[in-house]
């Protein structure tokens, strides 16, 4: 019983030391275009759709499907996506929704070393101010991965950690204004949250009944003996 009590204690501590939040640091640009008359920052006006975004690595934690690789070879790229809801910041603050408004869906793609990992909807991007004199947003969104590409190892990663939903998170933590035109560059992260308790118990409950039928086969024999 104490070799089985330590076995399970060992596997829980594991998983729960494997279940934390993976992550990866990217730096990003993102093409806003069309241009409205709806108040944002600075006497600036809000856009009125994100026509493109890309994002290239710079550090990672958690993936098992990273180690060793070159984080700088993992990129990504999105777009169309338009401003379907707002609230003009004043003295406190306000935002810009991004989300599918024209019916024209194009999915999310993720990377590496040009090779097709990943495929995803993403569902929306989120720019957030404090007041109308901010001009330092930040922003939030979600997707979702939907396929693999030529290598399932992340895809299949992602699936696992998140119990199958493949809900990526985007924090991105400055957007900075390159021109005039719509082009910022942005720094953020992707993070990945552990599967809830219940789903991800289940993944180990071949593992206990594999153990208790070791021991089994021990005292067993031990008794022929």
């Amino acid at each position: 019983m104490k070799i089985l009590s330590s076995i399970l204690l060992f596997s829980i501590t594991l998983f729960f030391s494997t279940a934390q939040a993976a992550y990866i640091d990217y730096n990003g640009t993102v093409k806003a275009d069309t241009t409205t008359s709806i108040p944002w920052v600075a006497g600036s006006t809000m856009w009125g759709a994100v026509e493109d975004g890309t994002g290239t690595g710079t550090f990672s934690s958690g993936f098992a499907s990273l180690n060793g690789l070159d984080i700088s070879l993992f990129t990504f790229t999105f777009g169309d996506l338009e401003l379907t809801s707002y609230l003009s910041p004043t003295s406190v603050a306000g935002f810009e929704y991004y989300s599918e408004g024209d019916g024209s869906v194009e999915q999310m793609h993720f990377y590496y070393d040009s090779n097709l990992w990943a495929s995803a909807t993403l569902n929306f991007l989120q720019v957030d101010v404090d007041n109308k004199d901010d001009t330092s947003a930040t922003g939030f969104g979600t997707a979702n991965l939907s396929s693999a590409g030529v290598s399932n190892a992340f895809f299949n990663e992602v699936m696992a950690l998140t119990g199958g939903s493949g809900l990526l998170n985007f924090d991105v933590y400055d957007f900075t204004p390159v021109n005039k035109t719509g082009d910022f560059t942005s720094i953020g992260r992707i993070t990945v949250s552990s599967v809830p308790l219940p789903a991800a118990f289940w993944l180990f409950a071949p593992v206990m009944l594999g153990i208790m039928k070791f021991r089994r086969k021990a005292v067993m024999a031990g008794s022929i003996q």
